[in-house]
């Protein structure tokens, strides 16, 4: 874009109350990769400029690791007692209980193992991925766990049920969080 053209963008943006480089963005257009602007650093990802591309992993792992947490404070009572507003189980029992549901193609006698092993795997993921600490590695980790969730769920009790809490949904966030390309180094 001619300098000529840039200061013309510039002026509009005045005009409409639309910041320039927003203005620029979304009127001029580009290749994918090509920078906003002069003003703009080369390093993108995804496409995006720097700033959003930091930020979207960041979001990704918070809410991620959320999630998790706020399922274990769940199934404590943190949230609330069984059967209150917005509470899933409210106490351990149950807890076990849904995980013998949710499991149920597998012996009863094991929903209390599993439900001590995802629950003590979603404590270290969640607080992991809020921490940032190996970030691939425990991103993927949660994707599998995300993973079997989704999959028990379904043969339990039908797709619908993985879709109504999102867990297909936290299997790609996980997952494209462990795949999001390093930041490249600054030249």
């Amino acid at each position: 874009m001619a300098a000529k053209e840039r200061k013309e963008c510039k002026k509009n943006c005045r005009n409409h109350s639309i910041t320039p480089l927003l203005h620029y963005s979304i009127t001029v257009p580009r290749r994918m990769n090509a920078p906003l602007d002069d003003r703009t650093p080369k390093s993108q990802t995804f496409g995006l400029p720097r700033f959003p591309a930091w930020m979207a992993p960041l979001l990704l792992r918070w809410a991620l690791g959320v999630t998790l947490l706020s399922a274990v404070t769940d199934r404590f009572g943190i949230w609330g007692p069984p059967g209150a507003a917005n509470v899933a189980w409210g106490d351990w029992a149950h807890f076990v209980a849904y995980t013998a549901k949710v499991n149920s193609f597998l012996p009863d006698t094991l929903a209390p193992t599993l439900a001590v092993v995802a629950t003590a795997a979603e404590i270290l993921l969640g607080i992991a991925l809020i921490l940032g600490v190996f970030c691939r590695p425990v991103a993927l980790a949660s994707a599998l766990l995300f993973a079997v969730f989704a999959g028990a769920m379904t043969v339990s009790f039908g797709v619908k049920a993985p879709l109504n809490f999102s867990v297909f949904a936290d299997v790609a966030a996980a997952f494209a969080l462990a795949v999001w390309p390093a930041e490249p180094s600054p030249k």
